[in-house]
């Protein structure tokens, strides 16, 4: 029996085979090696081409220039406004009722206020509803008009 191989049972046969089957601990354990070392060889020639064509200082950049505009934006909203992508400046809702109520009170020195307005209209109402003529009554509307 000297130099005879001994040989596989059934049961070593499927202990061997399980450990090569789809989810079987050795295949899982040679996937997840492959899977991390071939991610860290991408990440490291990632960084490599970057490096080379400029493309790791411009993101470096972008991220400098990212916090500052979070830090500006932060600057912004703590004054009262906001602003969108085009540029375009906001009032913020929880703006400083100082700064709410001096525009507001601008427009209004400027324009007049809504009241001011149903007062004018519901006046001319008023004289429409007791002119004594439709020439009359058209001159009241005409001159809101």
């Amino acid at each position: 029996m000297k130099g005879e191989t001994p040989t596989i049972t059934a049961e070593q046969r499927k202990a061997f085979a399980d450990l090569l089957k789809p989810n079987g601990a050795a295949r899982e354990r040679a996937l997840s090696a492959h899977n991390d070392a071939a991610s860290e060889r991408r990440e490291s020639l990632l960084n490599e081409e970057a490096g080379k064509c400029g493309a790791l200082d411009l993101a470096r950049e972008i991220t400098q220039l990212e916090k500052q505009k979070d830090d500006q934006e932060q600057k912004l909203e703590a004054l009262g406004f906001n602003v969108d992508s085009d540029g375009d400046i906001s009032l913020r809702y929880d703006a400083p009722r100082a700064l709410k109520n001096s525009i507001e009170e601008r427009v209004r020195t400027q324009f007049g206020s809504r009241s001011d307005i149903e007062r004018t209209y519901n006046q001319a109402m008023v004289k429409v509803l007791a002119a004594e003529t439709a020439d009359e009554a058209a001159k009241i509307v005409e001159s809101l008009l």
